[in-house]
């Protein structure tokens, strides 16, 4: 019995210890979103491999970017590459092609995250030159280029808004910069038309200039896109900045204030019930958030925070 209770723990470490094995649970977690647990199990099928598994370390780049953690993605991208040059007697040698042209436009993702739009083009250029006729391929580079041309819209409509207010929008804000900010929210829209922030800061220039029924759309179309935009199909879109990653901090933070402005100009337009609907889940929210510890002892009073969300600029 000693010995059958023997060989039984012996089985045990031998599968607890085995690369493939472990990298096999770590892809469990990663089917299932769990990112954090599959970080652990690849990070411990990477060690079992004496740090000779490109596989795994390139799938844990994977979780990072989902996670929003760009430079530890772009690290392990790194090294992956690195290691595609060494012979591994745990990996798939004839995926090596593959596996160098995923961990590129995962660079470049990471790079968009970044903001860092030349270092994703260089990234995107290198990974075309191995398939240049590749749909996958074909789409980052038009995301790329959308991106860029919707981030330089957006920043085009905050600077006009914070030249004419500081840091948010505010009575001195006048109608034209309002305006000016609404043509280059659009033309941004237009490029990455699920682009959260720019709905949301158009909205709140909508609100500014009491165009309710605006406001409420940009808000709702926003709060949509947070509602169905679920990784692991969202993970480009998470990684844009175009929504943050599924049950973040920041992400419950854009749904409390898009209900907050959606709520005010739902007020505006005498649609009380509606508007107190709104202002109760975000209530319901800061409210869940603040007995975390999330907000502090200090805390705001409700108008103060429901005049925030409304002006404030993503």
């Amino acid at each position: 019995l000693a010995a059958a209770a023997g060989k039984h723990e012996q089985n045990q470490d031998i599968s607890q210890t085995d690369p493939t094995w472990l990298k096999r649970r770590a892809d469990d977690f990663y089917r299932h979103a769990d990112y954090h647990s599959a970080i652990n199990a690849y990070t411990a099928a990477f060690e079992a491999a004496n740090d000779n598994f490109a596989e795994a370390i390139s799938n844990r780049a994977a979780c990072y970017l989902h996670l929003g953690e760009s430079e530890r993605c772009l690290a392990d991208c790194a090294h992956a590459l690195q290691l595609l040059t060494t012979p591994n007697p745990h990996g798939d040698r004839n995926g090596v092609a593959d596996m160098s042209q995923k961990l590129l436009l995962r660079m470049a993702t990471a790079h968009i995250q970044n903001r860092d739009l030349p270092r994703a083009e260089h990234a995107i250029a290198k990974a075309q030159t191995q398939n240049p006729n590749d749909p996958t391929i074909q789409r980052h580079v038009t995301l790329v280029k959308n991106t860029a041309a919707a981030l330089t819209l957006k920043r085009k409509g905050d600077e006009t808004l914070a030249s004419s207010s500081s840091s948010s929008l505010s009575p001195s804000s006048s109608d034209n910069d309002i305006l000016t900010a609404i043509s280059h929210y659009t033309a941004a829209l237009e490029r990455a038309p699920t682009f959260v922030p720019i709905l949301a800061n158009r909205a709140a220039c909508h609100h500014a200039l009491r165009q309710y029924p605006a406001c409420i759309t940009d808000c709702t179309t926003a709060l949509n896109v947070l509602r169905t935009q679920r990784q692991p199909r969202g993970a480009v879109e998470v990684a844009l900045g175009m929504v943050p990653p599924v049950g973040g901090e920041r992400r419950r933070d854009w749904v409390v204030t898009l209900l907050g402005r959606r709520g005010a100009a739902r007020v505006g337009l005498e649609l009380w019930g509606g508007g107190l609907g709104d202002w109760e889940m975000a209530r319901g929210l800061l409210l869940s958030k603040r007995r975390c510890g999330d907000l502090g002892t200090g805390g705001v009073g409700e108008e103060e925070e429901e005049g925030r969300m409304t002006r404030e600029v993503l």
